[in-house]
């Protein structure tokens, strides 16, 4: 193999399976597979041999010429029939400080010396602690919840998830999630969790994760995804050839979309693709508890607390996107039935001011707007009252048909595009620093 010196002799019609286990007797092969096929038109044959423990490109085997090879025209040639690849490759970088800020980059390297180098890549090592809570002013209607920022464990908070149930929170989704290989021979290679959420249409992935990973590692992997909160993940199976763990999801209510496999960097010791299994299996799912709602609040400049309501005057409107710069595209609003046409991604508030008023019972708004760190952001105050309702104004939403498609262009640059409409009934303001 290559400049080894390892050397083995092969018969001019050796059989696979002996070809097999000498190719293996040497120290640098590894495990391989070997098929022989003799051909009608000579009297030679054809050996293909697949490494299966030496990953990557391998050296092409060598032979040490003709001489012990007798017959009319002989010949022996070795060439390469798939050039091997390692796949996705991945580095875990342990001791690392939780709440710490790291940036990574790589850079390839050869006999000449290392290329450029990747963009930075920033991320924080954990998710931020949980804010503290109380109970504030109550009245027959309405509940002041009082929350203050949580330490951020190394990047700035973006919003806060807000739920609330006259029941609980206490029953827990779980889950099992099993690969094998069907013949009994051993798993190798990664894999990844992907999580579609449908409503919010995107999906996010693990990096990939090591087929002998602890518990902890699959969690921590798990925990990365933002739309899953927090979950727990215990081994239920752990042998080479099937691998079987159960995972808890802690604190969010109600489905939290598609849980699957990426199984395209995983293979069965014997090569046979068809019989590797890989499958999650919801156990429970969890309903929604009794008279649920939730909310999302931006972190933004809001100060104190704010009084939630489905219909106000005053609502907020925010256009983000999880990281990227979006370049173009647009989307509609709705105001219960009824859809503005395509507001481009940065409208200013003269354009949105003239799309909401171009509907039905609209009169005269207030529209004032801001960028702030690549998210757009608008306070929209409707005057006068509603004609119906009460003269209350509903909240407007956006339109899910017409979001970066349908009638409106697509949104170039950037992922997970969000536009998040908050009806706020009063701002309370702070007070002595707080």
């Amino acid at each position: 193999l290559g400049t080894s010196s390892d050397k083995v002799v092969i018969s001019f019609d050796e059989s696979a399976a002996d070809f097999t286990t000498k190719l293996q007797s040497s120290s640098l092969i590894g495990s391989v597979s070997v098929d022989k096929m003799q051909p009608m038109s000579t009297y030679g044959c054809i050996w293909t041999i697949t490494f299966l423990s030496n990953l990557g490109d391998v050296p092409l085997l060598q032979h040490n010429g003709l001489l012990n090879l007798h017959g009319t025209n002989v010949s022996l040639s070795i060439t390469e029939k798939t050039k091997g690849s390692l796949g996705p490759q991945h580095v875990v970088v342990n001791n690392l400080e939780e709440g710490q800020m790291y940036a990574a980059r790589i850079a390839a390297g050869n006999e000449a010396g290392y290329g450029p180098y990747t963009s930075v890549a920033r991320v924080a090592s954990s998710p931020p602690e949980n804010p503290s809570l109380s109970l504030g002013i109550v009245t027959k209607s309405s509940a002041e919840i009082i929350y203050t920022e949580p330490n951020p464990n190394g990047s700035s908070i973006e919003s806060y998830k807000f739920e609330w149930t006259s029941s609980s929170f206490e029953s827990l989704t779980t889950a099992t999630a099993r690969i094998a290989c069907a013949d009994g021979s051993d798993i190798l290679g990664s894999f990844k969790f992907a999580c579609g959420v449908e409503n919010e249409g995107r999906s996010e992935e693990t990096v990939p994760i090591d087929i002998r990973s602890t518990p902890d590692e699959v969690s921590l992997a798990l925990n990365a995804i933002k739309s899953i909160n927090e979950v727990e993940v215990s081994v239920v199976t752990n042998i080479s050839s099937e691998l079987e763990w159960a995972l808890t999801f802690l604190y969010d209510s109600g489905q939290r979309g598609s849980l699957s496999i990426d199984s395209d960097s995983l293979r069965c010791q014997s090569e046979d693709q068809t019989i590797l299994e890989s499958e999650v299996t919801m156990e429970s799912e969890t309903p929604l508890p009794l008279d649920y709602g939730s909310t999302t609040v931006s972190a933004g400049d809001l100060c104190g607390g704010v009084h939630l309501d489905e219909f106000s005057s005053v609502q907020y409107l925010t256009f983000s996107l999880e990281s990227g710069l979006v370049t173009s595209g647009s989307y509609q609003l709705m105001l219960d039935n009824q859809s503005t046409s395509c507001l481009p991604f940065d409208a200013s508030g003269t354009q949105l001011k003239a799309a909401i008023q171009d509907l039905d019972y609209v009169g005269d708004i207030d529209v004032t707007a801001k960028l702030s760190g690549g998210v757009y952001e608008y306070t929209i105050v409707f005057q006068g009252d509603y004609p119906f309702g009460g003269g209350d104004w509903p909240a407007l939403s956006v339109n899910a048909l017409h979001f970066g498609k349908g009638d409106c262009d697509p949104f170039v640059g950037g992922v997970n595009h969000k536009a998040t409409i908050l009806p706020v009934r009063d701002d309370t303001t702070c007070v002595n620093g707080s």
